[in-house]
């Protein structure tokens, strides 16, 4: 890519041009010759001017800082070339801010061109920090700030960002999203569904315009009546050549008339309108239904472990109810089946016969008191000794939960609870997304179709671009016609009744003659009509609009802010997800990055100390910049530097990322303001040496408020001089 030619009205350029060739184009000028204005305003050209910034201490925005010194408003156009052939752009200012109305076409043919990134193939941000290269931006200051910045060009690609404050950006961004209170935007989203206060300020809106319409409208009409005053009397002064004119005015109503038979069939602005309406609606119906299978298979992979979850409980296949009953019954069989039931039949029985032993050995003989004793005693041994212990019944639990412990088996069926009703929010979560997503296919079919019985009637095929293409223009061809046979049947019928009327019928003074003829005059009161039909259409539109501010518009508001809180809730959710990525890709992004940097920067700085220094290092662990004569030689801080050679090792790490961020393939100018101020001559040829090699493939813009720049590229080839 190349820049041709450049046309300004832009801060002290008071509708100036520059002319610029491929190669190496030096610039040079005394200070506040406008060099940082013009490269300022190329850079305005690609990427436009910010609205958002606001004039700070310190800072004045560029949207203020080079409006036009003249008073004229903003203007620019660049007349350029790229791989698409020869294009321009050209930039104006509208209601949204200055620089904001763009325009970019193919000479050849008229078509479309890109602008912006998709022109560059950069962000603006990147080619600021990389293609743009101004002396404010590159004399840094010889401190650990300096290794900062310059570090952070090497791992992330902008020298004010680090991925450290990428995440804390993304942090900020989530607590602007959902903060304490009401603070954040999805509190302020469901406290706007609830209150609805926007429909007071929409109906102000609305009134407003419709008494801005009013206005218009009115003052179309007072003109309206001047121009036809201006008609009568033309027509008066016309009266002799009238026939004639009605002849010619007749053919050529006729001619409109069958150019009017011929586009009768061609689509309508109506039915162009339907059909961009609709198919507007389809690509918001793709897009939605898009985002809502993504949430469906996020649903179906958290309920299909909550699933597994519940299938692996030792409840599997059991209610809740049935589970909480299995609990208690297990834990009452451990406190109840831990020991035998002992019987006391055995001992009193024992006991019964030492006593009848004890009264026969009274009455007949005491040596039966011997076996009486015997048997008391062992009644009494096996009343009081305790039954045998029954573990199988603990076993059998232990091995059921892989517990014994009530505490921990009631937490087994906690948990499961806790599946089961996840499992079942989940569920039905899913049902009612599904719901909806047929809902959306719906949708998107129906649109398809309605476009489909649009384009159908002038084309074959499912191509909704081409479809849109065929129908504006034979829409156009239609109204073109439509409007050329009306005013053809207008001019008709004012030159018929102007005939018949005498030459007394208006008065007038000599000075109310127009100059113009009746037929301009005509075109010109029709063409006023006609916006005054449009004003009336737009006003009634607007009446009937506030009219009919019921209920249901109030529904489809609400239907909106409820799919802001989705986007607000998914870009939440995304968020959170892009903080772990860009944690989890930081060292590895540094570990593959910053090797070839540094290796491409050691070579060019390399090239320009004329061998005092070959090796440049960039510590990725303390932050900190090194360079020195070789891998075997003691490195040297960058604060042991000259500030001119910290310049030099910055413009090195610039033109390194340059090289390997900036594609080659149609790269954008190299733009360098200012950049050798505190270079020393050698290494400044040696500069210019390396710009005037890499001119032969990309063009180079060097702004100088010196002139040793062109005194030594004199005469080079591939240099242009203004």
């Amino acid at each position: 890519m190349w820049i041709k030619k450049l046309y300004a009205t832009f801060g002290k350029l008071s509708n100036e041009t520059l002319t610029l060739d491929r190669g190496l184009n030096v610039i040079y000028g005394k200070n506040e010759s406008g060099k940082s204005t013009w490269s300022s305003f190329i850079r305005a050209m690609f990427y436009g001017i910010s609205t958002r910034e606001q004039r700070k201490e310190g800072f004045l925005p560029d949207k203020e800082k080079f409006l036009p010194w003249n008073g004229e408003p903003m203007y620019g156009k660049m007349e350029l070339s790229e791989r698409g052939g020869d294009m321009t752009i050209e930039r104006t200012s509208a209601r949204t801010g200055i620089f904001t109305k763009v325009t970019s076409t193919y000479d050849d043919n008229g078509k479309e061109a890109p602008v912006g990134e998709e022109l560059v193939g950069v962000s603006k941000s990147v080619y600021e920090k990389t293609a743009f290269i101004r002396q404010a931006a590159i004399g840094v200051t010889g401190d650990a700030e300096t290794e900062r910045r310059i570090l952070s060009i090497a791992s992330s690609g902008d020298e004010t960002v680090s991925a450290g404050e990428v995440i804390n950006r993304l942090k900020k961004r989530q607590r602007a999203l959902r903060s304490v209170g009401k603070n954040g935007e999805i509190p302020k989203l469901e406290e706007a569904i609830a209150s609805l206060t926007n429909e007071i300020f929409e109906r102000e809106s609305r009134e407003k315009e419709l008494s801005d319409l009013t206005e218009s409208l009115d003052a179309q009409k007072v003109q309206e009546k001047k121009l036809a005053r201006s008609l009568l009397i033309a027509k008066a002064e016309e009266e002799k050549n009238k026939r004639s004119i009605i002849n010619s005015a007749n053919e050529e109503f006729a001619s409109a008339s069958k150019r009017l038979v011929e586009v009768a069939e061609y689509p309508t602005r109506r039915e162009l309108d339907m059909f961009l309406e609709k198919k507007t609606e389809w690509k918001r119906a793709m897009f939605e239904k898009e985002q809502g299978e993504k949430v469906l298979n996020l649903l179906r992979d958290e309920l299909s472990k909550s699933e597994n979850e519940i299938s692996s409980s030792p409840f599997a296949n059991m209610t809740e109810e049935e589970a909480a009953f299995t609990v208690e019954r297990d834990i009452e069989a451990l406190a109840t089946f831990g020991k035998k039931k002992k019987s006391p039949v055995p001992s009193i029985i024992l006991l019964a016969v030492a006593a009848v032993l004890a009264v026969l050995g009274v009455v007949i003989n005491y040596l039966i008191f011997i076996p009486t004793a015997l048997l008391a005693v062992a009644g009494i041994v096996i009343l009081l000794v305790p039954p045998k212990k029954d573990d199988s019944k603990k076993v059998e639990i232990t091995s059921k939960y892989g517990t014994a412990e009530e505490s921990s088996i009631r937490r087994l069926l906690s948990d499961y609870r806790e599946a089961c009703v996840r499992g079942r929010e989940l569920s039905e979560k899913l049902s009612s997304e599904e719901a909806e997503d047929k809902k959306r296919t719906a949708i998107v079919e129906f649109c398809a179709s309605d476009m489909k019985s649009i384009s159908s009637r002038f084309m074959s095929g499912d191509d909704f671009d081409e479809a849109e293409r065929v129908l504006r223009e034979l829409s156009s061809l239609r109204e073109e016609a439509y409007t050329a046979e009306a005013a053809a049947r207008a001019a008709v019928e004012a030159l018929r009744a102007a005939s018949d009327v005498a030459e007394t019928a208006i008065e007038y003074e000599m000075s109310e003659i127009p100059g113009e003829t009746s037929e301009k005059i005509s075109a010109e009161l029709l063409a006023l009509r006609n916006e005054i039909k449009n004003f009336e259409i737009a006003v009634a539109t607007k009446r009937a609009t506030l009219s009919s501010f019921s209920t249901a518009a109030r529904d489809a508001e609400r239907e909106d802010l409820i799919r802001k809180l989705d986007a607000a809730n998914f870009e939440y959710d995304a968020l959170s997800l892009a903080i772990d990525t860009i944690d989890e890709a930081e060292v590895e992004l540094k570990n593959r990055f910053s090797p070839e940097i540094e290796k491409r920067t050691s070579e060019i700085f390399e090239h320009l100390c004329g061998g005092s220094f070959s090796l440049v290092r960039i510590k990725n662990s303390d932050f900190d910049m090194q360079v020195s004569k070789g891998a075997a030689s003691a490195p040297r801080e960058c604060l042991s530097l000259s500030q001119g050679t910290v310049d030099e090792l910055y413009f090195a790490l610039r033109l390194a990322l340059f090289e390997t961020i900036v594609p080659e393939k149609n790269s954008p100018p190299l733009v360098l303001d200012d950049v050798f101020v505190n270079f020393d001559d050698e290494r400044m040829k040696r500069a210019l040496d390396l710009l005037l090699e890499k001119s032969r493939e990309r063009q180079i813009i060097l702004f100088s408020c010196h002139s040793r720049e062109a005194e030594y590229l004199k005469d080079r080839a591939n240099v242009r001089e203004l």
